[in-house]
């Protein structure tokens, strides 16, 4: 018998491209599989659009429809429209409001033709139909690169906005392991001798050296339609997505995204920290695996002079003081309004920092990464023998982290 290795891509050669499926994916959905390589090798059963009726769908029907007949099954939404011919159910396209991007003001979160039917201009129809129906043309959707190259928006009016980063999987002999099972706090119950070693190491870390491999898909495409500000979007920035899995948060790509809803960053204990001049908020139990990634606390001013600080959002970077109306009108803000004459100077090396010291070892850090070192990785501060001496940076650190100061 041969031996089907789960994480080999499964290339589907269509007509005009391939597809990449997962083996254990195919294994899962074969039928589905089969019906969208019939679909663009044209041998599936064609209805023009024009003989069916477009109706309003109650949430049960659509999400029977799309759980038999999307490779993904269903997923939450707020509309539902369907087009029937002969009285039967051929295609399905949902909506709700544009969770991500609010330069649009709907996204088409699902749209599926029955297994081995290819509905000619169904697409279109329903879109049609829901522009009518929402009041709305600013649409906003997703393609994913494993099983297309978005020809079907291009079609229906769409524009191209760009890529998302790849989602990953954790993958051992066999076994399967999402990260929404990869917590610390699930893996301490999988590995229960271990729990010590899993809360001081990071996720990746651990998982590597128990042989798990980290498999990553291929990302997704962005399409947009008459967006609210046409040009709003000209600023390239990162987005980072998290979420909560049994009161722990893990980060998820911007797909996964999709499936629930996002954490308030501001809700919960984070470190700012940056990577290529882009600042994010990284909730704590993530530091050390963005650390790994390249990224560093943000605790440092620029040394080059004529610098500004902006913020937009959860996003802050630096700038040149040249460059500010183009930012200003792209919806950027000051984070100090009188910032803008500011001149940085290169401050000395020690300058700001302070003492930590653990069996014997002692460093001089930044007060962000003190704090972390000081709470999760068992170090000390220094200053805590003798506060007297002690910097305002210190004692500063001292009572946030709860000492007698």
């Amino acid at each position: 018998m041969h031996r089907i290795n789960l994480v080999d891509p499964l290339n589907v050669k269509f007509d005009s491209y391939k597809i990449n499926i997962w083996n254990f994916t195919f294994l899962e959905n074969p039928e589905l599989i089969q019906s969208m390589s019939a679909n663009n090798e044209h041998s599936s059963i064609k209805i023009p659009a024009r003989k069916c009726n477009v109706r309003i769908l109650d949430k049960e029907t659509a999400i029977d429809f799309l759980k038999r007949n999307h490779i993904k099954g269903s997923y939450g939404h707020q509309h539902g429209f369907g087009l029937y011919f002969e009285n039967e159910l051929v295609s399905v396209m949902t909506f709700s409001r544009s969770r991500y991007n609010k330069n649009y003001k709907w996204e088409i979160i699902r749209f599926a033709s029955k297994i081995n039917h290819s509905i000619v201009g169904g697409a279109s129809k329903l879109l049609k139909f829901a522009k009518l129906q929402l009041n709305s043309d600013s649409f906003f959707s997703y393609s994913e690169n494993m099983i297309g190259v978005g020809n079907l928006y291009k079609r229906i009016g769409f524009e191209f906005l760009g890529e998302t980063g790849p989602g990953f999987f954790w993958y051992r002999d066999g076994e399967i392991l999402h990260r929404m099972m990869a917590t610390k706090k699930l893996l301490g119950q999988k590995y229960p001798d271990e729990e010590t070693l899993i809360k001081e190491t990071s996720i990746s870390k651990f998982l590597k050296s128990k042989g798990y491999v980290q498999v990553n898909d291929m990302g997704n495409k962005r399409w947009g339609m008459n967006p609210i500000e046409p040009n709003k979007n000209l600023v390239e920035k990162i987005d980072l997505f998290f979420m909560e899995v049994d009161g722990e948060i893990i980060q998820v790509s911007e797909d996964e995204s999709t499936n629930f809803k996002p954490v308030n960053l501001r809700k919960i204990e984070c470190r700012e920290m940056v990577h290529n001049n882009i600042v994010k908020l990284i909730p704590l139990n993530l530091v050390s695996d963005f650390q790994e990634k390249g990224w560093n606390f943000n605790t440092k001013k620029p040394g080059n002079s004529g610098m500004i600080k902006i913020k937009k959002g959860d996003d802050t970077k630096f700038i040149k003081i040249e460059d500010w109306d183009f930012f200003k009108q792209n919806g950027w803000k000051k984070t100090n309004r009188n910032n803008i004459d500011k001149k940085y100077t290169r401050s000395p090396a020690t300058s700001g920092k302070v003492g930590v010291k653990k069996d014997g070892v002692k460093k001089m850090v930044l007060p962000d990464e003190a704090f972390f070192m000081v709470k999760h990785q068992g170090w000390e501060l220094c200053a805590a023998s003798c506060w007297r001496l002690a910097s305002d940076e210190a004692k500063k650190l001292g009572r946030e982290l709860g000492y007698d100061v």
